[in-house]
């Protein structure tokens, strides 16, 4: 995939609100503006709902609808059963969608989707899925229903990058089942939680309580179909959805699988609106420097896919349409060139003045810090950064 950005951002205010905030990432012939930002806090959780110009352009449904009309099942394969393999049958007219996050409950054990799929009407298929449940392998119903919960995006994001991996030694999506286990047994032991089956649900089950204190106070919001979701400072992911609809419905589910994460993610400060918008306007800019795979998908489509140290990133799409887009970071903090420290000062990450304050250097060696503000280390949005920083807080010359 190959992307071109284009930013615009206009009318920073000084109480931090940004009255205009547009994106347009050309993606090969299509084109992607980001648009209707809206920021909310929960806890330690902060999130930056948008909308996306593709938004609703597919006409598909989730798993819960096609599920709570009757018009899709979700099985082993055969009585038996295969830990990594589920049959799901699609008997509506409509394309259905399950995402990579889902963990769905029942039959011989819960089990979380490798990837996301688009299952075509009238259609049966055999997925890939992963155990979470390590300690039970009976029936408690033929089964698999929807669970109220979503994979916490560090399990995914080991998920992804084990999927990469298997791709390119064209093993089909597979994972690392030994890996996703620890990921459900670290969750448990961070949250002091355990369950007699190693059971990721009950983790949440547990917990459901305190992450549901927070849900009061936020929503899905109107026009969106969109959210970056931070924990303290550190953005942790961004996810998209073609349907505004599908959105909603994954919206609650996306917040407890935050704050899930939260307890990996160990930052305790304070995100506010401007650094978010910054922060999530860096993220995008990042992404014109990225070069995807392609892969075909495991149901319709195919799939675009990207996994370092730092992010795994991944899109489904159907004709040209996103349908899915999840971008997953690392739990350990990689600094840009430049970040803001706890009270919010810029500083400068290399050169010379690595781990100084950008505010000093003005002060001291303002050549130098115009000399900063030029290298061609910075992306556009970093140097922009520093000009606002600079003409607030340079010296009179």
């Amino acid at each position: 995939m190959h992307l071109q950005c284009c930013c615009n951002v206009a009318e920073i205010y000084g109480n931090g609100i940004l009255s205009i905030f547009e994106h347009q990432i050309h993606k090969e012939e299509s084109k992607m503006l980001v648009f209707n930002l809206v920021f909310r806090q929960a806890g330690n959780v902060s999130l930056v709902q948008f909308g996306t110009d593709y938004a609703d352009t597919f006409n598909y449904i989730a798993f819960r609808e096609a599920s709570q009309k009757g018009l899709i099942s979700i099985t082993e394969v055969n009585s038996s059963g295969n830990v990594n393999s589920l049959m799901i049958d699609n008997r509506s007219d409509e394309f259905v969608f399950l995402s990579d996050g889902d963990l769905l409950q029942g039959a011989k054990q819960n089990r979380v989707l490798n990837t996301s799929v688009l299952i075509e009407p009238n259609s049966k298929i055999i997925v890939p899925v992963s155990c979470v449940e390590a300690g039970r392998w009976r029936y408690t119903r033929r089964d698999f229903g929807e669970s109220e919960f979503y994979a916490p995006s560090n399990l995914r994001r080991v998920k992804q990058v084990a999927v990469v991996t298997h791709l390119r030694e064209g093993h089909g999506h597979r994972t690392d089942q030994g890996k996703v286990w620890d990921e459900v047994s670290n969750y448990a032991s961070l949250h002091k939680e355990s369950s007699p089956t190693s059971d990721m649900l009950n983790t949440f089950e547990k917990k459901k309580h305190i992450f549901d204190r927070d849900l009061n106070d936020i929503f899905p919001e109107a026009h969106t179909n969109a959210v970056a979701i931070f924990i303290g400072r550190k953005l942790v992911s961004v996810e998209s959805f073609n349907s505004r609809q599908v959105y909603s419905q994954y919206f609650e589910k996306l917040i407890r699988s935050a704050m899930m994460d939260s307890a990996v993610h160990h930052d305790d400060r304070t995100m506010n609106k401007k650094d978010a918008y910054l922060k999530l306007e860096r993220f995008i800019s990042k992404l014109t420097e990225i070069d995807f795979e392609k892969h075909k998908a495991v149901a319709a489509g195919e799939e675009l896919r990207f996994a370092s140290d730092e992010m795994t990133c991944y899109e489904l799409n159907y004709e040209g349409k996103t349908i899915h887009f999840a971008a997953l970071l690392s739990s350990e903090e990689k600094r840009d060139k430049i970040y803001r420290d706890s009270r919010g000062m810029i500083v400068i990450n290399f050169g010379h003045f690595k781990g100084r304050i950008f505010r000093d250097i003005l002060r001291n060696d303002y050549d130098y810090a115009m000399r900063i503000m030029l290298s061609p280390e910075l992306s556009e949005v970093m140097k922009r950064e520093l000009f606002e920083e600079a003409l607030r807080y340079a010296p009179n010359r």
